[in-house]
């Protein structure tokens, strides 16, 4: 139960500041956590490069329909679901991911 979302064939990946950008203006909910500060909330040794980020999107405040993944340097993005339930109520959540970013979706 997972999607990654990628540019087309032939187009480049957008830098993860733009990803946030571009969330932040579709979405009421965005919160964006760098790589290092994430590191530090969890006071992990392991880190996740500067300028990488976890990032939970929603309609109003995060609750239940909410998706979260990690974004990545020229990396497509991993959505994976807690459960088919979930996948079915973040639908239109992914596609308006897909749709802010230019990104195609491909179930894994």
């Amino acid at each position: 139960m997972a999607h990654r979302l990628q540019p087309p064939q032939g187009q480049p990946y957008l830098s993860p500041t733009e990803i946030v950008d571009r969330l932040g203006d579709e979405f009421e909910f965005c919160n964006a956590v760098s790589g290092r500060h994430l590191a530090k909330i969890l006071q992990s040794p392991i880190s996740l490069p500067d300028d990488s980020y976890r990032v939970t999107v929603a309609d109003g405040e995060a609750g239940p329909t909410q998706l979260t993944f990690v974004v990545h340097a020229g990396q497509a993005l991993l959505i994976e679901y807690k459960s088919p339930q979930h996948e079915a109520e973040t639908c239109l959540l992914l596609k308006r991911c897909a749709d802010a970013l230019g990104y195609e979706r491909i179930r894994i």
